[in-house]
């Protein structure tokens, strides 16, 4: 039951990430296009880096904290990255350019379709094989104090 409950959690934060990571990615390239006038196309490719770092940065810390982490997951992460985000931008590139959708709702769709694929790589071959950590450092042992014996009055 606590495996569960701790993978829930882990779902829930990478959730709360994703939606952060998404609202922020979906607000830069608002202002690219918007603002600066850069295709949506060219916007979605230069917010996807942006996001994928934001993404990596607060999983790392929060959604996979209790797995000890080093170099090989950070590759790893990244590389998975790049295919995903390619995937994204493939599907974003359909919805918005080929079926005509508005820019942010390709994006909303590219975006959602492959955040359930990302948490799998993450949980299921990333981070699956870093050694666990407790999450808080357990108290230090310390020897009994010595009973206290009441001596009898004499």
């Amino acid at each position: 039951m606590k495996m569960l409950y701790q993978y829930l959690c882990r779902i829930f934060m990478f959730c709360i990430i994703g939606g952060t990571g998404f609202v922020v990615g979906l607000a830069l390239q608002w202002a690219l296009v918007e603002l600066l006038g850069v295709s949506d196309i060219g916007a979605f490719t230069i917010q996807l880096p942006v996001t994928i770092v934001l993404n990596y940065e607060l999983n790392r810390k929060l959604t996979w904290r209790s797995r000890q982490q080093g170099t090989m997951q950070a590759v790893q992460f990244f590389g998975s990255r790049l295919f995903t985000a390619g995937l994204a931008w493939v599907l974003y590139a359909l919805l918005a350019q080929v079926l005509g959708l508005p820019y942010m709702v390709a994006n909303a769709i590219a975006t959602v379709t492959v955040m359930a694929l990302n948490f799998v790589i993450g949980e299921d071959f990333i981070f699956k094989h870093a050694t666990q950590q407790p999450v808080v450092e357990p108290l230090p042992q310390t020897e009994a104090a010595p009973s206290m014996q009441l001596s009898k009055a004499r």
